[in-house]
């Protein structure tokens, strides 16, 4: 364990550890939702609900029915009511339901039902998955065989408007988070609301629909600068704190696992079990828990990947458990899903555990694993690097270069097999 505290120590004391546990807060209750699409979808339906205590009536409904009659395409006009009939119309008496159960048990994200106009909506949200094998048909037939006479709008809510391929049913509307974004602006920007939903309009906006941006408090600037600084310094201490273990309660956990419920609830109840450097160790773990909870969430990558990005513009990163792949873009067969590279370089750490010793290798891979279209790149990124391949191959490789001890742009081996990389990846830019 002296090993492990003389490396915490080295840690905590670091001057933007000090500064990044000053600001390890939160400024809004927003922030500490897990804001996944069931939440989002709960937030949305807030906001449509035109009887709850936001106060702004049917204004988010018509907002939205105004971005489904500007993205609809010809077709699907066509198929839509006249927008005449929303403009004369109130939508004060909608129903906004959540997570409805049809005969497929499938559940309807977001159904919203008024009575008075006959109308009916149905909004399926998306926050990065893809629309499951005939998920939108089951949906639109439910709604064929009940409710034919009425109205009906049907809506792809996907923040990140991914391409959904042969799931997207040709009635449903594709919107993405702007028509929100601008509806949610437009009330911050007016004169006249009442602090409270300003702040919460606002929150809602740079934490749930919004892209936020530290810019807008101060109290952040640099916050994941910091964050990826300190992990890069202190990568070892990360990795050592993940990886020892300790016994709570006959079960293993690691030193960076034990949260303050289990400190609370297992270790101190129990502290005869353990030494008193341990409980130290321990101690000082929970002083500084969150802190080094959120430190956690990155590597030493994350920096040497933003250095690369940007002293190289053609190239791409992705984050992997042990490492971190680069490509061009240029050469991705499918731009809604970034694991179609047909060729890519990968930067991967070694652990000599007997050794305790941290080592990186670089390897270049061609991949079979993109579509079909992107194979004759994969072809011809092996046969340019002398990739070995078996007759029938999916994924090859070879590795350039090991035993590196230090991931950054100021290695020049590094430096060298990244320019030789782009190099012969642009020798591809005919294919």
């Amino acid at each position: 364990m002296s090993n492990i505290n003389s490396l915490l120590n080295d840690l905590i004391f670091d001057p933007d550890f000090i500064s990044l546990h000053r600001r390890a807060v939160s400024t809004s209750p927003i922030e500490v939702l897990n804001l996944k699409e069931d939440n989002k979808a709960n937030i949305l339906a807030w906001l449509l609900d035109p009887r709850e205590g936001h106060l702004q009536g049917d204004y988010f409904l018509k907002m939205l029915v105004s971005a489904i009659y500007q993205n609809a395409t010809d077709e699907q006009l066509e198929e839509l009511p006249s927008s005449l009939t929303f403009n004369t119309i109130s939508l004060s008496n909608m129903v906004v339901m959540r997570e409805i159960v049809i005969k497929s048990k499938r559940r309807i994200d977001l159904l919203l039902a008024d009575i008075a106009s006959e109308t009916i909506i149905v909004i399926e949200r998306k926050d990065g998955s893809i629309a499951t094998r005939g998920q939108l048909s089951n949906y639109y037939n439910w709604i064929q065989e009940h409710y034919s006479d009425w109205y009906q709008l049907f809506v792809l809510s996907d923040s990140q408007n991914k391409n959904h391929g042969k799931e997207i049913h040709e009635s449903y509307v594709q919107l993405d988070d702007s028509w929100l974004s601008h509806a949610l602006l437009e009330l911050i920007n007016k004169d006249g609301l009442p602090t409270r939903l300003e702040h919460s309009f606002r929150d809602i906006h740079d934490f749930v629909f919004g892209e936020w941006n530290e810019r807008h408090d101060p109290f952040f600037v640099n916050f994941d600068d910091l964050h990826k600084k300190l992990a890069n310094r202190h990568a070892d201490t990360l990795r050592q704190l993940n990886q020892i273990p300790v016994d709570i309660g006959g079960e293993k956990y690691s030193l960076l696992s034990i949260s303050p419920y289990d400190y609370f609830s297992q270790i101190i109840p129990n502290q005869t079990q353990y030494s008193h450097e341990e409980m130290e160790l321990f101690s000082c773990l929970q002083a500084n828990y969150y802190v080094i909870n959120s430190l956690s969430y990155y590597s030493e990558f994350d920096l040497f990947s933003e250095n690369i990005v940007h002293s190289y513009l053609e190239l791409e990163s992705i984050m992997k458990n042990n490492g971190i792949c680069f490509f061009l873009e240029k050469h991705l067969t499918d731009k809604s899903d970034w694991s179609s590279y047909p060729y890519f370089m990968e930067v991967r750490r070694i652990e000599e555990s007997e050794e305790n010793q941290i080592t990186y290798s670089i390897y270049f891979f061609a991949s079979k694993c993109c579509q079909e279209n992107g194979w004759h790149i994969s072809e011809a990124f092996a046969d340019l690097c002398e990739l070995k391949r078996r007759k029938n191959w999916n994924l090859c490789a070879k590795l350039i270069e090991e035993n590196i001890t230090d991931v950054s742009l100021s290695n020049q081996i590094i430096r060298k097999i990244i320019l030789d990389f782009i190099v012969k990846a642009n020798q591809l830019h005919n294919l």
